[in-house]
């Protein structure tokens, strides 16, 4: 499926969601969250801010992946 995204670009979304890409939805929800709240993440809406907390729930996912194989 194609969607047109009116900020940036147009983009592609796979069908398939993979365990990395579900636990780093997991993880970018309590990242939004967290937005109003002790104001840890500040400029919540930013383009760069976005980003980093993209980059950010991946980087909790892979975590997360790792402690579950070594478990």
């Amino acid at each position: 499926m194609t969607v047109k995204n009116e900020t940036y670009c147009t983009i592609k979304i796979e069908t398939e969601v993979s365990l990395r890409d579900y636990f780093a939805a997991k993880a970018m929800q309590g990242l939004i969250s967290a937005c109003n709240s002790e104001g840890i993440w500040t400029g919540c809406g930013d383009k760069k801010m976005n980003d980093n907390m993209a980059i950010t729930a991946y980087m909790v996912a892979d975590s997360m992946l790792k402690a579950r194989w070594e478990k």
